[in-house]
């Protein structure tokens, strides 16, 4: 959830992977910097949040993802209310 969030908020992500709905979900996103808990050491998580500060530098990639997460949300209302028939 805490991703969740985060990606809506803009904020840089940078995902531990201890369920396959958080890759799915950085994945459908866009969000390419994430590790599998197993695999996931100290320095390959300073390397990703680095990259991924480098990217808050350059808002819009960012801002992308945000935009298609936002996009997303308001198709999955939008069915909602087609499904409960409001």
């Amino acid at each position: 959830h805490a991703l969740i969030f985060a990606a809506g908020q803009g904020i840089p992500l940078v995902g531990v992977v201890y369920d396959p709905k958080v890759s799915s979900f950085l994945r459908y996103i866009g969000q390419d910097l994430f590790v599998d808990l197993p695999e996931a050491n100290a320095e390959q998580l300073c390397a990703m949040i680095d990259r991924a500060a480098e990217r808050w530098s350059r808002p819009g990639e960012q801002e992308a993802a945000v935009a298609r997460l936002r996009e997303m949300e308001h198709r999955n209302v939008e069915a909602a209310k087609r499904l409960m028939g409001v």
